[in-house]
Parts: structure tokens; sequence; C-alpha cells
């Protein structure tokens, strides 16, 4: 870190500087290289000890300003430079992270060390600009800084928790469509129109939409019990079908937006269309991963049971957009 003048705004400046330039080489970090020996034991171990300093050095340089009388420039600059060194430590214990270990798990890691260098810039701007009067604030900036810190402690140890976490997510975000597609329905027939073309498409959709929740909750399900992580190629399955499971929920989104009245029946067939598509590629991903497990018999039938639900309720929204009658029928959804 370079000097910044012998004032303490150019201290502090020189701080900022140097941590911006840290938030920058971190971000564009790609995990691309495997230190020799590298295990996540040991790197969860050196990241949270990491965390746990920069939040101490981080707390021991808000209050040395928080009130009179201020430390002296030589002081300043001694504590400056060991929550410089704490910064420097945290990325570069978070940047051995190789990417082979898994793209979710790596994205996780990033994102939670670079909303601690985001949690830290306004604490060392409040001290440039205000020093001691400043201190009100910076304990509420301190504690957001806190709240960031404490967050890597709960972060998933390895690529099949964090894959977890997301399909999870993923699950939830489209129950939440499931029930305000629902919820529409049911305020359509209060109304008195159940029977228009509106509430029929509607209706309709709300199958797809239950399927896509089932896809969803299996898939979920059958990763948290089946997956691994212990080979690349396992780490590299769980990424893809990550990947491939968190296009449902804004597939589903786009659909269930073309359902509200007045519904456009051509994006609502277009949109259906996509959803199907969608589904069947999440379907048939899991059916051919290691987590259909040995000889995958058990997951096949669920998998070929929803490809048909879902091939089925797509086909109803299409027809009923197309002005067709389509006869009631109670179609397996699953749950």
């Amino acid at each position: 870190m370079a000097d910044g003048g012998q004032t303490l705004p150019g201290i502090f400046q020189a701080l900022l500087d140097h941590l911006q330039f840290i938030y920058e080489k971190f971000k564009e970090n790609k995990g691309e290289t495997v230190p020799q020996g590298f295990t996540l034991e040991e790197f969860w171990t050196k990241l949270n000890d990491g965390v746990k300093l920069l939040s101490h050095e981080t707390t021991k340089t808000s209050l040395a300003f928080s009130k009179p009388p201020l430390p002296n420039i030589m002081e300043t600059q001694s504590i400056i430079t060991a929550l410089d060194a704490a910064c420097m430590n945290v990325a570069t214990v978070a940047a051995s992270l190789p990417a082979e270990r898994g793209a979710v798990l790596f994205s996780e890691v990033q994102n939670s060390i670079l909303a601690i260098f985001k949690a830290l810039v306004p604490v060392i701007i409040s001290l440039r600009d205000k020093c001691d009067k400043g201190a009100d604030e910076r304990l509420i900036m301190t504690g957001v800084l806190w709240e960031a810190c404490e967050q890597i402690a709960s972060l998933p140890k390895n690529n099949l928790q964090a894959v977890n976490k997301q399909m999870q997510k993923d699950e939830l975000v489209v129950m939440d469509a499931l029930l305000e597609v629902e919820e529409c329905l049911q305020e359509l027939r209060r109304a008195g129109h159940g029977e228009c073309q509106d509430a029929s498409i509607l209706d309709a959709g709300i199958g797809l939409v239950k399927t896509a929740r089932a896809v969803a909750r299996r898939i979920a399900f059958t990763v948290r019990f089946n997956g691994e992580c212990s080979t690349p190629e396992h780490v590299h399955q769980l990424d893809t079908m990550a990947a491939h499971m968190a296009r449902i929920s804004p597939a589903v989104d786009d659909f269930v937006t073309n359902l509200y009245p007045p519904v456009d029946k051509q994006a609502a067939s277009q949109t259906a269309s996509a959803l199907f598509h969608c589904l069947q590629s999440n379907l048939l991903l899991i059916r051919s991963s290691h987590c259909a497990g040995e000889g995958g018999e058990l997951v096949a039938q669920w998998v070929n049971f929803l490809l048909g639900a879902s091939n089925h309720n797509a086909g109803k929204v299409l027809a009923v957009a197309a002005g067709q009658v389509v006869p009631p029928s109670n179609p397996p959804t699953a749950s």
C-alpha cells in the first residue's frame, strides 16, 4: 500500500485505493490455478481465521477513531497497515479456491468475499472524511461488515452443499409462482369469470406450473440424497445440473406472466413450449447423471412420469390457447 501522504485523510485514501485494487483483482480471479496440496478443510480454516482477523482489525480501527485523542500519523499508519494486511490475506486465501472444486461453490465464496470488501469501503470513507465525528454512523457500517463476515462460516463447504442450497432456492421460487397463479384463478372465479377462455388457459397453465414444481422438487431431492462431489466428473455434473435447474424459475416466470388476463394466447403458447423444453432438458440430464444411482431404474421411473406430465400439460395449454375444447382431466403432476 502506498504511503498516501503524511495526513490522516491521505493514509485512509491510500487504503481505499489499495482496497479497490484488491477488489478488482479478486473479481477477475477465475480460479484457474490449483495450489499444490490444496484441501478444502485447510482452505476453510484459513478463510474463517482470515475473515475473523479482518473483522477484528476493522473494529479496532473504527474504535481508535471514535473519540479523542485520535491516533497520530505513525499510529494511524500502523493501524491501517494491519487492516490492509488482513484484507490482502483474505483475498489471497479466497483466491486459492480452484474453480475445479465446483463453479457453484466458487461463485458462493467469491460473492461473499466481494460483499465483505463492499461493506468495508463505507467504513474507510467515513474515517477519511469525518474521523471521530462519524463514530455513530460507523457503528452501523461496521455492523454491516460484521454480518458479511459472519456469513462466511455458514457458506456451503463443498460443491454438493452449494448446489443443494441453490436448488432449494430455485424450488421455492417456482412454488411462489405457483401460489400466485393459483390465487389469480381463484380471483377470476370469485368474480364470476371462471368459464371464460382466459380462465381456461390459466387453469391449464397451473397444471404445467405444478409439473415444473414437481420437477424442481424431485431433482433437488435426488441430488441432495444421491449427489457426490468426490471426483471432477461428479463436480462437473452437479454444476451442469445446477445451471439447468436455475433456468426453470425464469421459464416459469415468463410463462406465468403471460397467463394473467387479458391473456396473450400466442405468448402463452410460446412460453409454455419453452418451459416444456426446459423441464425436458432437466429431466434427461438427471437421468443420465451419477445421481440416478446404480442402474438408475427408480429415477428413470419418475423422470419418465414427469416427462409425460410435462408433455400433457404443455399440450393442454397450446390446445386451449388455440381455441380447442379440452375435456377435463386429472393428469398426474407428481408431488
